[in-house]
């Protein structure tokens, strides 16, 4: 397939007249800028101005089904994150296999036409009938358990034709030094050895898979199965984890370790640059510079932060150290995702009661800060070495219509700045994934289908009965 790009933005630069040739898998034979288009055949024009597709660091495809009804607070309850996430654990043991393709199917879907083009899937609901926990007795019941709702994951995606990077999460205790509670059985790998087997056993079926460790919380795994974890993972393979989100959280990791979470982890295991850390709002200026030190990525999820009032992570401090990140849509109660990266910039001002607090030096827009920032970022959080755009890379875009009245007439410059900063009303027109159209026309192609499974697996009739 060959396309021409009438203006696309890549490495922080806007390139007019640029061709693209993808090969059979969609992965970039040829980037070149500049070319006339005429007398090339079966070229595929693409006006208007593409940006790289950005990768979505932190997903929990079901709680998409919670979006919206969670927003209230009975009298005299102390409503918090605590208080969402005994929510979260009655959606959890509700749902079934077919439930869960359904949600996460146009969750995928949804995601695309917001201009993700990759999701890390940080999947911990694993045993998908409601009763099927207290059948579970030996490992292979535990491995074959799990394998189904990876399965369901990966069939999802590949119906939403998005690009999965499934983080299977070791959910081993219900809180430090806590027996798993009932509501938390659902996520159980039975113990480390059954988790690592059940790893193995996915990539001997899926080779062609990409695949990520991930350890749920300190709250969620003891100390020694950390550590066996983190021997066991290929120096290679990314590790995504759960750390300092809440503020009770530190208290008891400072109780049971006698450090806070981010300070323990950089002290007591080997954290390289594989390593996400999800959220890490409560760190010190201390384990700040660690985490830069050792070239660490944060995926932060400014939506679902706000939403569960977890706090705000130390955003302008790590930018101007150069500090690696992403972000996700986590619960989804957000997903527009430059949306998300406003609010994380948002943050900052109101926080520092300056406009554009991350601009420094030579770098005079936000704008480009942020993006060029965040997809560097999101590509690492995948296990990827890359900026996206270059050659041997999918070709995964998202395309804004240039007819919107607020990019009429824009200088180069303030094309980046107006899709960001003028808010959700401009979404991606078309998105482009490992080089086949998945939006047209701000739809996605299959959203007939995916709603049609949807109701099909009563997800309507779901919310209304368990959340009146």
């Amino acid at each position: 397939m060959k396309y021409w790009f009438e203006n696309l933005y890549i490495r922080g630069v806007w390139s007019s007249s640029v061709f693209v040739e993808v090969d059979s898998e969609g992965r970039i034979i040829s980037l070149v800028a500049d070319l006339d288009p005429n007398g090339i055949e079966n070229l595929k024009k693409i006006d208007g101005f593409t940006l790289s597709g950005i990768p979505n660091g932190h997903s929990h495809s079901f709680q998409y089904l919670m979006s919206g009804l969670t927003e209230y607070s009975s009298r005299g309850i102390n409503d918090d994150f605590w208080s969402w996430r005994e929510s979260m654990y009655f959606l959890a043991q509700k749902l079934n296999k077919d439930q869960l393709f359904a949600v996460t199917y146009m969750l995928y879907c949804r995601m695309l036409e917001c201009g993700y083009t990759s999701v890390v899937e940080f999947h911990y609901l694993k045993h998908l009938s409601s009763n099927l926990y207290s059948k579970l007795q030996s490992r292979e019941d535990f491995i074959d358990s799990s394998l189904e709702s990876y399965e369901v994951i990966c069939q999802a995606a590949d119906k939403a034709q998005i690009d999965l990077l499934l983080c299977p999460v070791f959910y081993g205790q219900g809180g430090f030094g806590q027996p798993l509670s009932s509501q938390q059985e659902k996520f159980s790998d039975r113990d480390v050895d059954t988790y690592l087997e059940t790893l193995k056993e996915f990539k001997k079926r899926n080779e062609s898979r990409p695949l990520s460790y991930g350890i749920h919380s300190l709250r969620a795994a003891s100390d020694k199965d950390i550590f066996q974890i983190v021997e066991a993972k290929p120096d290679s393979s990314p590790l995504h984890i759960h750390v300092a989100e809440q503020l009770k959280e530190l208290e008891e990791c400072k109780e049971q370790y006698g450090k806070r979470p981010v300070e323990w982890l950089l002290s007591e295991v080997a954290v390289d640059s594989k390593w996400s850390l999800v959220h890490a709002t409560h760190i010190s200026e201390i384990e700040l510079k660690g985490i830069v030190d050792k070239n660490i990525n944060v995926v932060l999820c400014p939506s679902t932060e706000a939403n569960l009032g977890d706090g705000i992570f130390p955003f302008s401090d790590f930018s101007h150290q150069s500090g690696s990140w992403c972000i996700g849509s986590d619960s989804h109660i957000g997903m527009n995702s430059l949306e998300e990266l406003r609010w994380l910039e948002y943050q900052q001002r109101l926080i520092h009661h300056q406009r554009n607090p991350l601009v420094s030096g030579d770098k005079e827009h936000s704008a480009h800060i942020l993006f060029d920032s965040c997809i560097a970022g999101g590509f690492k959080a995948l296990g990827r070495e890359t900026n996206g755009l270059e050659q041997g890379e999918w070709l995964q875009v998202q395309v804004y219509d240039k007819d919107h009245e607020l990019l009429e007439g824009v200088a180069e410059d303030k094309i980046l700045s107006t899709l960001i900063f003028s808010g959700p009303q401009i979404r991606p027109k078309q998105v482009i994934n490992k080089g086949k159209t998945v939006v047209e026309e701000y739809r996605h192609i299959n959203l007939g289908e995916a709603k049609k499974i949807w109701r099909e697996a009563k997800l309507d009739a779901f919310r209304k009965q368990n959340h009146s």
